[in-house]
């Protein structure tokens, strides 16, 4: 496995281990009692944050910042001021949770979805769905030929070849057939990239490997024991994972849900 695909691998389980990772939900603790995030349904949670972020610091619309960065978490070891430059923003809030993604090595496209976590404590914004891709068709019939443009937004280095063919066969395809009548011509027909691991296959692995954890570091069982543990409440995968597997994976997910230190 390349090195690229491994760290798009390791930042997707980053993702999807969130709402499993005690480290990252003791910083958003902090982060709320420090702002006195009053969490609760998203209107309320996106007044509060436009009174008193917005109009403070002179910005208009919601969401006041979009970071620039496709890999922000190498960008912290610069510094706060070169950080401002990069993710263009003042606003206290944003930068913590900036340095949130840093700690965590957690992509740039997780800023909203953590952001709404934060004012809402709702984990649906957790939820690993939330970072698929989203796709939107526009036609522009102003010129000789009528124009389409798809936009995909929400992308990962982990995107799958389903996900691709879903964007495909469920919005694209009928709009690039009426264009073809129009035109003559199809547009967007390359075949999708190969495939790779499924989200949902990293879901369930990311609750295995957590329960693994939980069993052998935090109830203090060790991993042949949190295994045995684990295979009882599981019979219907009794003998699927052996000693060496969970041990290892138990060291993974420690990893994954470390927060790196980032000198200042």
């Amino acid at each position: 496995m390349g090195t690229k695909r491994r760290e798009a691998t390791r930042e997707l389980q980053r993702i999807v281990a969130l709402s499993y990772n005690p480290y990252f939900e003791e910083e958003v603790k902090k982060i709320r009692q420090t702002y006195r995030v009053p969490t609760g349904d998203l209107e309320k949670a996106l007044n509060w944050y436009i009174f008193k972020y917005a109009i403070k610091y002179g910005k208009s619309t919601y969401p006041l910042s979009t970071p620039k960065s496709s890999s922000p978490w190498l960008e912290f070891l610069l510094g706060a001021e070169e950080l401002k430059h990069i993710y263009d923003t003042e606003v206290p809030l944003e930068q913590d949770i900036l340095l949130l993604l840093g700690h965590f090595q957690l992509p740039g496209t997780a800023f909203h979805n953590v952001l709404l976590y934060i004012l809402t404590d709702d984990g649906l914004w957790l939820d690993p769905y939330f970072f698929a891709p989203n796709v939107e068709v526009k036609w522009d019939t102003r010129k000789m030929l009528p124009e389409l443009t798809v936009t995909v937004t929400g992308l990962g280095p982990w995107a799958t070849k389903k996900q691709w063919e879903d964007i495909w066969d469920g919005r694209v395809k009928q709009e690039v057939e009426i264009a073809g009548k129009a035109c003559k011509e199809v547009y967007g027909t390359a075949k999708p990239g190969k495939k790779r691991a499924t989200l949902k296959s990293y879901i369930e692995q990311m609750q295995r490997w957590s329960e693994w954890y939980q069993l052998s570091e935090t109830r203090g069982l060790g991993p042949a024991k949190a295994l045995d543990k684990w295979d009882e409440d599981h019979p219907d995968q009794y003998g699927n994972f052996d000693l060496s597997t969970v041990t290892h994976a138990i060291g993974e997910f420690k990893k994954i849900i470390t927060p790196v230190r980032i000198e200042d």
